[in-house]
């Protein structure tokens, strides 16, 4: 009976000695190398607008390895280099690169009006009621490698929306601000440096200012934006906000 028992120990540590070196075997199998890769026809827009987000759920390589098969492989943002919607561009480059290899393929991002740089301008609503607060932020500051020392823009309220004539800074920094009311629906906002030598810090609110609803709903537009980085100005796309 013992003899059996041992027998069975035996036999099972030898299938399981097997099962360990085979699975050992296929973990340590020798990855393929990569030839070359082809983005396929279709992965990419030729012409992009301005501030779109591109879209991977159709973009695809075509790869080939240096034993001759060939796969396709599904392109992920990871892979995507030298893609930026946040700028016009003629002459854009997209760099694909998969386990070495890379290709390229050649955009444009086109918009009504040249816009040379990723600062944006956004807009948010708080409260209810007829009276309501709205805040202008700032974004893409980071990217604005000499800095953001100053912004303009017009503030058009439009649908029965009327603008009250107090602008009030939010911004902590040393910042000042000059608002001009042309009308209870248009206010021009300069934002600027106290010192000249402050930048914006990063993204973050830049003012408030109420708005009043005569009616159900109304429109407020951010327009006429431009940014400077303290050496020259920079348009800033148009935007708005619908407010119900």
């Amino acid at each position: 009976m013992r003899n059996k028992i041992a027998f069975r120990l035996i036999a099972l540590f030898l299938a399981l000695t097997l099962i360990a070196g085979f699975a050992a075997g296929c973990s340590g199998k020798k990855e393929k190398s990569v030839k070359s890769i082809e983005i396929t026809a279709g992965s990419f827009k030729s012409d992009y607008a301005l501030d779109e987000r591109p879209d991977y759920s159709n973009a695809k390589l075509r790869v080939t390895y240096t034993d001759g098969s060939v796969e396709y492989v599904g392109i992920t943002a990871d892979m995507v280099t030298g893609l930026d919607t946040s700028r016009t561009t003629l002459n854009g480059v997209i760099t694909v690169t998969y386990k070495g290899a890379t290709d390229q393929f050649l955009y444009r991002v086109i918009s009504g009006e040249g816009v040379r740089t990723s600062f944006r301008l956004a807009a948010r609503v708080e409260g209810t009621g007829s009276t309501r607060t709205l805040t202008v932020s700032a974004g893409g500051v980071s990217e604005v490698a000499e800095g953001v020392y100053a912004v303009a823009f017009t503030l058009a309220a439009t649908g029965g929306a009327t603008l009250s004539p107090e602008v009030s800074l939010k911004y902590t920094g040393n910042w000042r601000i000059s608002a001009g009311v042309n009308s209870a629906t248009s206010v021009k906002v300069v934002l600027y440096s106290a010192s000249g030598a402050e930048a914006l810090s990063g993204d973050a609110d830049l003012i408030e200012i109420s708005v009043t609803l005569s009616g159900s709903t109304g429109t407020v537009n951010i327009q006429s934006a431009t940014m400077s980085n303290g050496i020259e100005d920079f348009t800033v796309p148009a935007t708005s906000i619908n407010i119900k």
